[in-house]
């Protein structure tokens, strides 16, 4: 008699949650401060901070400063500023009587420039101006089609008497992805879009953007199946399926399976024959197109939604722990809340290829928990409360190494703490 076995890893390209999530986390800039060196008591500043995008997502910055003397005895000779980048040429100062000279001091993680002025302005509420201007590649970088953006927050912006950031972004990059904070202004020009964003909106914050509409990306999908059982038995594989935020073209699937066909979720399952004991890998090549927003397709829909509150094993709906936790979490945004302020994703964890813990064991221990423990609990207090819900797997791309979690084969994989894995073979 064959063992059937389903083994579900559905690689679902999450990209609407993944787009937003992955630039606040993974955008390797932003977190660095914009500092100058001056005395509060002695001077007003304010800053008017242009950043032009080039086509190649380096970034020409330009910074129009004022200084405006609250003693009348006190004057600024000299300036100091963290442009918060390493990534620095081209740096160009000026004030009113000509050019200065800049002094650069690089460090591990940022670039700090020395100005000596040529000018002195002496007098109660006399205003000196001068400017700064560099290029850097440090706060834009082109992630295939797409454009992202960090611009770094400015140290003590409270206390300048002006703030303001311009963002020119050239007509050639595509609508915006999502832009936070949100611009104050938006023009739209023959060459640029320009941003504008206002002191108020940038206290203690960071401005990030992201533009661009689809993005390409080429996958290769290892699949290690196993057949412990001592007799033949058939298992299937989930290959990325289209959706209405993904078009998928598989180029290779090798071996070749005895079978493929679609689910009622859509997705695309492939069927191998193995003996006992027998293992097999199967690889799957292909490309995928990730859309910002839906595109018109015919999709897989649930008929029976009650086979979305049923228990499982690792999903005990039924459970006296469970139902008392649901009593007052009725909502998807209630659980959500109590489940990512329950558990502590143990990142050490990851690397030690850990076992499944399931919602009881993942209450029990909250700081052993990684992204399986938090779907888990997640799908298992949703169902309880009533809210048909499912597991869907993914993978997040990110250039960051700091967050990235390798395989034993040393492929790189990723997956979200709380939405990005939906649908997995421990819980079918």
């Amino acid at each position: 008699m064959k063992v059937f076995a389903k083994i579900f890893f559905i690689f679902s390209f999450l990209i609407v949650f993944c787009f937003y999530w992955l630039l606040q986390c993974v955008l390797p800039f932003g977190s660095e401060l914009i500092t100058f060196a001056l005395a509060d008591d002695e001077f007003k500043t304010s800053y008017h901070i242009t950043y032009t995008i080039n086509k190649d997502a380096s970034v020409f910055v330009q910074q129009n400063i004022s200084l405006e003397n609250k003693l009348a005895n006190v004057y600024a000779t000299e300036y100091q500023i963290n442009l918060g980048a390493t990534q620095v040429s081209g740096v160009t100062a000026w004030d009113k009587q000509g050019s200065i000279a800049p002094q650069l001091e690089s460090k591990e993680n940022s670039t700090t420039v020395n100005l000596a002025f040529n000018q002195k302005v002496v007098g109660k509420g006399e205003q000196f101006e001068f400017g700064l201007s560099f290029l850097t590649a440090d706060f834009a970088f082109l992630n295939g089609k797409v454009l992202q953006i960090g611009i770094p927050k400015l140290a003590d912006s409270q206390s300048l008497a002006g703030y303001q950031i311009i963002l020119k972004i050239p007509v050639s990059f595509e609508e915006p992805i999502f832009i936070n904070p949100e611009p104050r202004q938006i023009q739209k020009l023959v060459d640029f879009n320009i941003y504008s964003f206002e002191q108020n909106q940038l206290i203690d914050q960071s401005v990030f953007a992201a533009f661009g509409e689809k993005q390409f990306m080429d996958f290769n999908l290892h699949y290690n199946l196993n057949n412990p059982h001592s007799s033949p038995g058939l298992f299937e594989i989930a290959l990325p399926p289209e959706t209405a935020w993904q078009k998928i073209v598989l180029n290779t699937l090798e071996p070749e399976p005895e079978n493929v066909r679609v689910d009622a979720d859509g997705n695309w399952l492939a069927e191998y024959a193995l003996d006992s004991h027998e293992k097999l890998e199967v690889l799957a090549t292909g490309s995928a197109t990730l859309y910002l927003e839906p595109q018109p397709i015919k999709l897989a829909l649930v008929k029976d939604l009650a086979t979305l509150l049923k228990t499982q094993e690792y999903w005990p709906v039924d459970h006296e722990q469970i139902k008392s936790l649901v009593q007052q979490r009725q909502t998807p945004a209630k659980i959500y809340d109590y489940v990512v302020q329950t558990l502590d994703y143990n990142y050490d964890k990851v690397e030690q290829n850990p076992k499944r813990m399931g919602a009881i064991l993942a209450l029990a221990e909250p700081d052993q928990a990684v992204c399986m423990e938090f779907t888990d609990l997640f799908v298992t207090l949703a169902r309880a409360a009533g809210i048909p819900a499912r597991e869907i797997n993914g993978y997040a791309y990110t250039k960051n190494p700091r967050l990235r979690r390798n395989d034993r084969a040393g492929r790189a994989v990723g997956c979200s703490e709380n939405k990005s894995r939906i649908e997995s073979a421990s819980g079918q």
